[in-house]
C-alpha cells in the first residue's frame, strides 16, 4: 500500500508479484544493500516469473560496491519484469572510481528478463554508476520506454559477456548523464 517502508534485502521467490499503488508505495533503503533481491543458484534452480511493478525506490547513494546496492537485483532468473517503477538516488557515492549500485541491475544469466516505463533519477558514480544495468546476461532482454535521468552516472549499460540471445534498447530516453547514455560494451 501507500506509504514509507524501510527495506533491506527482500526476497522474492518464484511466481511472486510485488506491486504497489504507484509513486505514493516507496520501498526506502535501510542500509547499502539491495532493496529487492531476485536470485537463484548458480547451475541449479532459478527463480522464474516474477514482476515488480508500481513501486517506488528510494535508495542512498552511498550503495554497497560489486553488483550490489541496487533497487532491484536479479541473478540466475528468468522471466524478469521490473516495470513501472520509479527509483531515486541508487549509486556509489563519491568515490568516482566505486562500482555498484545501479537502481536496476539484471546481473548474471538472466534469461528474458525485461525493464519496461521505469524512471531513474539522481543516481550517482561518475564512472561506475549505472541506472539500468544488463550484465553477463544468458538469454534475450528488453529494455523498453524508460526515462534514465541521473545526471551523475550512466544510463543504460550492457556487457559483452551477454553470450546467448539479444539485448533490445528501444524507446528510452537517456538525458544528461556525466559520462554516457547508453553503452552497448
Amino acid at each position: 500500500p501507500k506509504g514509507d517502508w524501510l527495506t533491506s534485502g527482500l526476497s522474492a521467490s518464484a511466481d511472486t508479484l510485488i506491486i504497489g499503488e504507484g509513486i505514493g508505495s516507496r520501498l526506502v533503503a535501510s542500509g547499502t544493500g539491495n532493496l529487492i533481491e531476485i536470485i537463484g543458484v548458480s547451475g541449479g534452480t532459478q527463480i522464474a516469473n516474477v514482476t515488480v511493478r508500481d513501486l517506488a525506490f528510494k535508495g542512498l547513494n552511498n550503495m554497497t560496491t560489486g553488483p550490489l546496492g541496487c533497487g532491484v537485483l536479479v541473478q540466475y532468473s528468468e522471466d524478469i519484469v521490473v516495470e513501472n517503477c520509479h527509483f531515486d538516488s541508487f549509486g556509489p557515492g563519491g568515490a568516482d572510481t566505486a562500482t555498484g549500485g545501479a537502481a536496476i541491475c539484471f546481473h548474471t544469466n538472466n534469461v528474458r528478463p525485461v525493464a519496461r516505463g521505469n524512471v531513474v533519477v539522481n543516481g550517482t558514480g561518475y564512472l561506475n554508476g549505472v541506472d539500468i544495468s544488463v550484465y553477463s546476461e544468458g538469454g534475450d532482454a528488453i529494455i523498453e520506454g524508460n526515462k534514465c535521468l541521473s545526471t551523475n552516472s550512466n544510463g543504460i549499460y550492457t556487457n559483452a559477456a551477454t553470450k546467448l540471445g539479444r539485448v533490445i534498447i528501444v524507446n528510452n530516453i537517456c538525458k544528461n548523464h556525466t559520462r554516457h547514455g547508453i553503452i552497448p560494451v
